[in-house]
């Protein structure tokens, strides 16, 4: 997965470079299983909505993002897949982890084609992101700033 434990904060998501060293900040962390299914994209999609509250335009990016990332994990990695919402006050990080150990990169996309664009709308809509490989599979995560 995307997180590294701490021995004082059992569940603490650290991202790269958005805290200083040492620095810690009051975070929520929310986490959901889904199953492999296109329902689940829906329910990624409510998950952060309950998971996030704010400014109307950031919750609709981030349903957006759940929406792409879930998307990927059900048709690309054909798994189920978790989703972990981190909101601190100066971002929110999601990350979404599946069971396939391809990694995800972004596809050139033309005006024919009609699927393969969720990480360039993801790209185009977080801060940062990027895919962690694991053991067990991958885990793509985004950040978006608040």
């Amino acid at each position: 997965t995307c997180t590294k434990r701490s021995p004082v904060m059992p569940l603490v998501v650290i991202p790269p470079g958005s805290l200083a060293q040492g620095q810690r900040k009051e975070e929520v962390v929310s986490e959901g299983s889904f199953a492999h299914s296109s329902s689940s994209v829906t329910g990624a999609r409510r998950f952060v909505l309950d998971a996030v509250t704010g400014e109307e335009s950031t919750v609709e990016i981030l349903r957006l993002v759940a929406s792409e990332l879930a998307t990927n994990a059900v048709i690309d990695a054909q798994s189920g897949f978790a989703m972990r919402v981190v909101v601190n006050d100066h971002l929110v990080r999601m990350e979404v982890p599946d069971s396939s150990t391809v990694l995800s990169v972004m596809r050139k996309s033309d005006a024919a084609t009609v699927t393969g664009r969720g990480l360039t709308i993801v790209n185009s809509t977080v801060a940062r992101w990027g895919v962690t490989p694991s053991p067990n599979g991958k885990c793509i995560w985004s950040e978006l700033d608040r």
